[in-house]
């Protein structure tokens, strides 16, 4: 959707699981776009071999699957980058978004991209599944002076939401968030 918005920017696309990885390039060739920047890999802390597990079917086509070998299901070892040594350091300060929906893996990959974000400052998309990612991720960003906003998936109307604080931790419906840092993101929020 990015590179249909604007062809002329630059897209990286991560994803560790094969039936995932497949499908996101062949909806990349048949818009027209190159596959050059996808990457079958897991971004997590820091790089790594780690066991992924999915929990459905492999002919299932739309399986989300988590770093962790404790769970029941088909487990395989991805390769895991940080981004902060996965992009080159001259790169880390042209990032203007960053989308993770990564189950259960957002503060692992914030720290992995930590330098990238307290550089660049890009505005980052992210799915909390449950108050605890809510609060990982807020608490690595509050930091930097991120403010947060919470989308009402049943609306479609975002929420300024405080740095800490359960009564701002989202419902089911609202799991995806928005951290931003720069005031001309923010204002084009709210």
């Amino acid at each position: 959707a990015a590179r249909a918005a604007n062809p002329d920017v630059n897209v990286l696309s991560f994803e560790p699981h094969w039936a995932n990885f497949a499908r996101l390039t062949l909806n990349l060739q048949a818009n027209g776009f190159a596959t050059r920047d996808a990457y079958r890999l897991a971004v997590g802390r820091a790089d790594a071999t780690l066991p992924f597990t999915i929990q459905t079917h492999p002919d299932y086509l739309t399986t989300g699957g988590v770093l962790n070998a404790d769970v029941e299901g088909l487990t395989e070892d991805v390769r895991v980058v940080a981004l902060d040594s996965f992009l080159p350091r001259t790169l880390h300060g042209q990032v203007d978004l960053v989308k993770l929906d990564v189950e259960g893996h957002e503060a692992a990959c914030l720290d992995g991209m930590a330098d990238l974000v307290a550089e660049a400052r890009p505005t980052i998309v992210v799915e909390c599944l449950g108050p605890r990612a809510v609060s990982e991720v807020r608490t690595r960003l509050a930091a930097l002076d991120y403010r947060f906003f919470e989308i009402d998936d049943t609306s479609d109307v975002v929420i300024e939401a405080s740095a800490h604080g359960a009564r701002d931790l989202p419902e089911a419906w609202r799991c995806n968030q928005i951290a931003a840092a720069r005031p001309e993101d923010v204002a084009e929020i709210v």
